[in-house]
């Protein structure tokens, strides 16, 4: 003997999808605006570190993520920048302060 299931009414799924846009959705939205503002103050580190980058750049680099590495890019006219990802970009920013630190020198 089998029992029917009855079909859930819209009015619960609808219920169902706004309860998944409140627990899943709008957590993530949040934390990306956290990390968008978290490392827009990071870009002003950069003047702060400045010693640090001159002296060893690559332990300067290394420590950055996707976002400030691209920030540092754009300010070091990289170009193609956005397309690169982490590793790429890092080798192409030292390759360009070395070159910078041999035309001073």
């Amino acid at each position: 003997m089998q029992r029917k299931l009855r079909p859930i009414p819209n009015s619960i799924k609808n219920l169902y999808g706004v309860i998944a846009v409140l627990l899943v959705i709008i957590p993530e939205l949040i934390a990306r605006f956290i990390l968008i503002f978290s490392s827009r103050d990071s870009k002003y580190q950069f003047h702060k570190e400045n010693s640090i980058l001159k002296t060893n750049p690559g332990l300067f680099i290394e420590k950055m993520n996707i976002y400030e590495l691209r920030i540092l890019a754009k300010e070091l006219q990289i170009y193609g920048y956005s397309n690169e990802n982490s590793l790429i970009l890092k080798r192409r920013i030292l390759k360009k302060l070395s070159q910078q630190s041999h035309r001073l020198n």
